[in-house]
């Protein structure tokens, strides 16, 4: 809670002192840039972090890397986002390729067209994660994030 406090707080900031006395509409770009401000300005910085995905998928079968970096904590968080059309079967595996445990004691979760699933998970590894999927139909892009 304190780190999304904090995070509002930033942007709320970071706005106040690029807005001016006029009323202008801000651009995509401006609200990007104070966006990116306020998190590397954050107070609290985050823990773990890792970020990968593979775009415009097409009946295709594949895998992608999330680079994961640990400086503190033990449990983290893991998102999984398709987007497009279509269904994808997805796995995650840890840098000693070990499966994580996504969906009712499986290994690997459904997901169609557009759609976001988040999980919880404690003994985290620094290094790559392994993310699987096999997509049926499409176009679909498979986005991975882990944070702590």
């Amino acid at each position: 809670m304190k780190k999304i406090l904090a995070l509002i707080l930033s942007i709320t900031l970071c706005v106040g002192y690029t807005s001016t006395a006029f009323a202008v509409e801000a651009t995509k770009d401006t609200i990007q840039n104070v966006e990116t401000e306020a998190k590397e300005n954050s107070i609290m910085p985050r823990a773990i972090s890792g970020y990968g995905q593979a775009l415009g998928l097409e009946n295709t079968s594949g895998s992608f890397k999330v680079p994961v970096t640990v400086t503190s904590g033990n449990g983290y968080g893991l998102t999984l986002k398709t987007k497009g059309s279509g269904t994808a079967i997805i796995s995650v595996y840890d840098p000693n390729g070990k499966a994580l445990t996504l969906s009712g004691g499986g290994t690997y979760v459904t997901m169609n067209n557009t759609d976001e699933k988040a999980w919880n998970f404690k003994g985290i590894k620094a290094g790559d994660y392994t993310v699987s999927y096999m997509v049926m139909d499409g176009p679909m892009d498979v986005i991975c994030h882990i944070y702590g």
